[in-house]
């Protein structure tokens, strides 16, 4: 299930690119995201910060969105981790870091309304 999850979030991905309004199923989304996490982490190599340390932050805060213990902070670290992967040097953060970025952007309410 956990490769279909990966492709569920890529095809996100590709979507965006076309219309911009694509979204993930709200009812899922954290243990949805939890997946790509866990599918993701095996394929870092740890050669650069990025991935190798953010990856790991971004699972944990999803975690806490997904029992609901989670601040406004860990939102805006959230984003910050997202941003950071831009500067991974290979694919494997700087796409988890695009899907991610369009997972916040197309799903902001979802995860606003667990911090509200």
């Amino acid at each position: 299930m956990s490769k279909e999850i990966v492709l569920k979030i890529q095809e996100l991905y590709e979507n965006w690119i076309k219309d911009d309004m694509t979204s993930l199923d709200s009812a899922n989304i954290f243990a949805n995201l939890l997946e790509y996490v866990e599918e993701t982490k095996k394929d870092i190599c740890g050669k650069c910060i990025p991935c190798r340390d953010g990856i790991p932050q971004i699972e944990n805060i999803f975690r806490n969105f997904e029992i609901e213990k989670v601040t406004k902070n860990d939102l805006v670290k959230l984003e910050n981790y997202v941003e950071n992967l831009r500067s991974s040097k290979c694919s494997v953060g700087i796409d988890f870091g695009k899907n991610m970025e369009v997972v916040l952007r197309n799903n902001f309410n979802d995860f606003y309304r667990k911090v509200r």
